[in-house]
């Protein structure tokens, strides 16, 4: 089968599998949308060696179930893992002390959604705020309870993203604020032609 024709049929089941239901009271920030980097890793983050020695213990925790999947939980791998894992601290309620967002490079998806994880600092601990997996996130203008909304992003296709909202609500992240596709990109001339603004419509229900 040609390049052309194996777009084309993607863009049909694409088509029929699209929502329907409108988009009323979201907008999401998508120009803000970050992807963590591999220079972003814990082992390159500008912390105290106490600093990283924390996170990368509450790391662990997140990063050993999927590692006993895998077939190797060793100590040695879970060591590497969590120091290669990539972070980013952004005050997310705006209390002087930044929230620790993290992804590991684990149990990734065929499309690159990987597990993803924010973490809050409390009395030289951390505690976990929100647990998931995603390809990007974006830190909305909106906060709920003082807190930023959150969109995590995973890459479904060429063509659409899935949307999850999250806020802040009972000690935690939720991701009870809304699902939505983000249609990103088109079949056009049997090429894809990406779109200048994403397309949301919300997910449809299960």
């Amino acid at each position: 089968m040609n390049i052309p024709a194996f777009l084309a049929i993607c863009a049909l089941f694409v088509q029929a599998a699209r929502p329907t239901k409108p988009v009323r009271d979201f907008h999401w920030n998508w120009r803000d949308a970050q992807a963590l980097r591999v220079s972003d890793s814990l082992r390159n983050a500008q912390v105290s060696a106490t600093e990283k020695a924390a996170i990368a213990t509450v790391l662990k925790v997140q990063i050993r179930p999927y590692l006993a999947d895998l077939g190797d939980d060793s100590a040695s791998r879970l060591e590497d893992e969590a120091f290669s894992a990539r972070i980013n601290l952004i005050d997310l309620n705006q209390d002087g002390t930044p929230e620790v967002i993290a992804q590991a490079m684990v149990a990734c998806g065929a499309s690159g959604n990987c597990p993803f994880w924010i973490f809050q600092k409390n009395s030289g601990k951390y505690k976990l705020l929100l647990d998931d997996s995603a390809e990007t996130f974006t830190i909305q203008k909106s906060r709920t309870n003082g807190y930023a909304d959150i969109v995590l992003a995973l890459h479904d296709s060429a063509f659409e993203q899935t949307l999850d909202v999250y806020r802040y609500t009972n000690g935690a992240y939720a991701a009870d604020a809304g699902c939505y596709v983000a249609t990103v990109a088109v079949l056009d001339s049997n090429a894809i032609r990406r779109l200048t603004e994403p397309k949301l419509t919300a997910c449809q229900e299960k």
